[in-house]
């Protein structure tokens, strides 16, 4: 789902002004109101049934949550986690649930410190204020990550340290060990892409900042012309990488190339896909 995202982003962007129109990149918060119901399939779900305890993880700046519902015990687990993130992301929008919320749970029962559902939002919104976190939207949320067992048996098999906004991106890469199969983005005309280059071309001791000086120009230029937008990278002992997801196509790649070779990366410098059926379109300098 986050793939889509980085899109519908992308969209906005592009969204005339149209008196009497407000677009949206996501789901945003319902109305609550009392009687609101989910039915699905012959199970009806009331809003007023949910009830929400909230566990607030001051490290993390995110709340777990464990919900109950008395149709919860009378319907398969499936069925209740659709009727549960149904209802939350009504409650707090698509992008609300993503930010705020880190472990959800089922319980069998409904527990003394626990809040109807529909208060949740205000609960949140008191604890925004009081703390004075900053909740980004999940595609400028960004993740570190390292590697337990560095090698050299695939590109970014070498990597140290990275940081990134789509994780599952990177996750997948790697447990496949190179590009995947399942294209989340086919037929949209986007594409999720890295760059690599040797490290040792960074100055010792300035690899982060040799990195983020060419991510600093493929942002300009990608952003500028609406062609994509860099998601995050990472150093490795033979190569680094940044990670990008591109627009248009081969006016994406052009672009991308163009910056490179202003920066001078040297032979060898390459563009790959993290999708699998894309090898015969990398790119290399």
């Amino acid at each position: 789902m986050k793939s889509r995202q980085f899109l519908t982003e992308f969209w906005l962007s592009l969204a005339p002004e149209l008196d009497g129109w407000t677009f949206y990149s996501s789901r945003q918060p319902g109305e609550i109101h009392d009687g609101m119901e989910i039915r699905i399939g012959e199970d009806l779900f009331r809003m007023d049934g949910l009830w929400i305890t909230p566990s607030v993880d001051e490290e993390n700046q995110i709340v777990h949550v464990s919900a109950w519902h008395p149709v919860f015990s009378e319907v398969d687990r499936e069925k209740a986690d659709l009727a549960l993130f149904l209802i939350l992301d009504e409650v707090l929008g698509e992008h609300g649930t993503d930010q705020w919320l880190g472990r959800i749970e089922t319980s069998d029962s409904k527990l003394k410190s626990a809040i109807p559902a529909a208060e949740l939002r205000d609960f949140l919104h008191d604890l925004e204020v009081e703390r004075g976190w900053i909740k980004y939207p999940p595609t400028e949320t960004y993740s570190t990550y390292e590697l337990k067992e560095i090698g050299d048996s695939h590109l970014r098999a070498d990597t140290i340290a990275g940081s990134t906004c789509h994780m599952d991106l990177i996750g997948r890469y790697l447990d496949c060990q190179g590009p995947f199969e399942e294209n989340d983005l086919e037929g949209s005309g986007a594409e999720f892409v890295f760059v690599s280059y040797r490290s040792d071309i960074a100055p010792k001791g300035e690899e982060t900042a040799f990195r983020g000086g060419i991510e600093d120009a493929l942002e300009a230029v990608l952003g500028d012309e609406k062609l994509g937008k860099p998601l995050g990278g990472a150093i490795g002992q033979q190569f680094s990488y940044i990670d990008l997801v591109l627009f248009d196509g081969q006016r994406s790649i052009d672009a991308v190339l163009r910056v490179l070779r202003e920066r001078n990366l040297p032979e060898g410098t390459g563009i790959h896909f993290f999708e699998a059926g894309n090898e015969s379109r990398r790119v290399v300098l």
